[in-house]
């Protein structure tokens, strides 16, 4: 499994970072952070709430990811792939983050692990089983590491860059 070392030595790219709670941890620990939203208020807030020089905050579509040029040892993601609209958007975004990982960087993130209750609200996004987490790590040109939760809300996955 890929080691991340030297924390104050690596890059972090936070996907979802809305108004900053985690940025600012990640912020204290990494060299360098580049938080995305698809929210330009939330962006706002961040920007005040956080307001540290290692920190870049960028506005995303909400599926593309700026081109990093593989810099990145670490990303992650809480809470936000639940409102993708389809698992072919969780995909690409997937994607885009293997693509801005270093070879032996590390993705940490959650998607949903249980069933849509209401198809008709706007706020909940596909699930994904075991299964569905291969194959998407897989997809992603990204190797499974761990996956926890599963059958939950809060379904882990540590996925690695080869």
């Amino acid at each position: 499994m890929a080691k991340l070392g030297c924390l104050a030595e690596k890059n972090v790219l936070e996907i979802g970072c809305g108004s900053g709670r985690i940025t600012r941890t990640l912020s204290k620990h990494f060299m360098n952070v580049a938080a995305l939203d698809i929210s330009r208020t939330m962006l706002e807030k961040a920007r005040y709430f956080v307001n540290e020089e290692n920190v870049i905050f960028l506005e995303s579509n909400g599926e593309d990811v700026p081109l990093f040029p593989a810099s990145v040892d670490f990303a992650f993601s809480f809470i936000v792939y639940q409102h993708f609209p389809t698992k072919e958007a969780i995909l690409h975004s997937f994607r885009q983050v293997a693509r801005s990982l270093k070879p032996g960087g590390v993705f940490k993130v959650q998607v949903r692990g249980i069933a849509n209750p209401d198809p008709k609200h706007w706020a909940w996004g596909p699930h994904f089983t075991k299964e569905d987490g291969l194959a998407l790590a897989n997809s992603a040109g990204l190797k499974v590491i761990e996956l926890r939760g599963e059958g939950s809300q809060y379904f882990w996955m540590l996925l690695e860059k080869s």
